[in-house]
């Protein structure tokens, strides 16, 4: 085969690719414009919560179909994200937009906390310090009364306003379903990049990959706060959707329910979220 011909075989591929990505976007605004073609509040209802479910599980593909790491924890740190929104918009009166940027800051953090000790086990004994951490904040939200309420939870969370006025039910399934579009094209030019090859590479073969000049413990470290944060970014969505939150919505089951998506779907493809997500609703 010549030269000439290879570089043919390659341009085919790479136009390819490319108009596959664009195929595969382009379904899924489909999919999420779906609702809207339908009245009912229980369907539109139905539609804003999977697709804040499927907004938590593609962070979690990322931090474990591709960086390989096993989280049991990130009910938790949706849990963060929620009722820092939901405190910040009943309690203080701040706009969605503040409230849910600090959920997602303090998720966030909190999470790279929780990494720092447990990046240093291997993949199972890292599993078991997120679902302690889990446990660790179920107890907190029923415990921290003067804080979170305790059973009673956080009432009347007020839907998110823009220009001085309240969002409508439509209005906020739309801003989450653009949120889940801008997730699955961060996570797609993500693992097209040579960060996500850098986490593919860490999670084959650890040995390789730091002889290749990847650093384990920062290409992890940054997998888990993207993870974190759009788990914390679901978290805000799911308080002003319910608009009553609890300690009951993040049990240890809300945690597995995030693992089963994303193992159902197609661990490791970035269509694996969509589709477990679709496939619970």
């Amino acid at each position: 085969m010549n030269t000439s011909t290879c570089f043919q075989d390659a341009a085919v591929r790479l136009g390819f690719v490319k108009y596959r990505s664009l195929f595969l976007t382009l379904l899924l605004l489909i999919a999420l414009s779906s609702p809207l073609w339908f009245k009912g509040q229980l369907i539109l209802f139905l539609a804003t919560q999977a697709a804040v479910m499927m907004l938590v599980a593609i962070g979690l593909n990322l931090l474990m179909g591709y960086a390989g790491l096993v989280s049991l924890g990130h009910g938790a740190l949706v849990a963060i994200g929620g009722y820092t929104t939901a405190l910040l918009m009943v309690d203080a009166q701040i706009s969605f937009w503040i409230a849910s940027l600090a959920g997602v800051a303090l998720a966030t953090v909190t999470g790279v906390l929780m990494a720092l000790p447990a990046l240093r086990l291997s993949t199972w004994y890292f599993a078991l310090v997120t679902l302690t951490f889990s446990q660790v904040v179920s107890d907190l939200l029923v415990e921290w009364k003067g804080v979170t309420k305790g059973f009673s939870g956080i009432v009347g969370i007020p839907a998110p306003t823009l220009f001085g006025r309240s969002l409508s039910p439509v209005e906020v399934y739309c801003v989450v379903a653009a949120c889940v579009v801008l997730a699955f094209i961060l996570s797609r030019n993500l693992v097209q990049s040579r960060i996500g090859r850098g986490m593919v590479a860490a999670r084959d073969n650890p040995l390789a990959a730091t002889a290749a000049g990847v650093s384990i413990w920062r290409i992890k470290l940054f997998a888990f706060a993207i993870s974190a944060a759009l788990a914390g970014l679901g978290g805000a969505f799911f308080a002003v959707q319910k608009t009553v939150i609890t300690p009951e919505d993040f049990n240890a089951d809300f945690s597995i329910f995030f693992l089963l998506t994303i193992v159902v779907g197609g661990l490791g493809r970035l269509w694996g979220p969509v589709v477990g997500t679709l496939v619970f609703f």
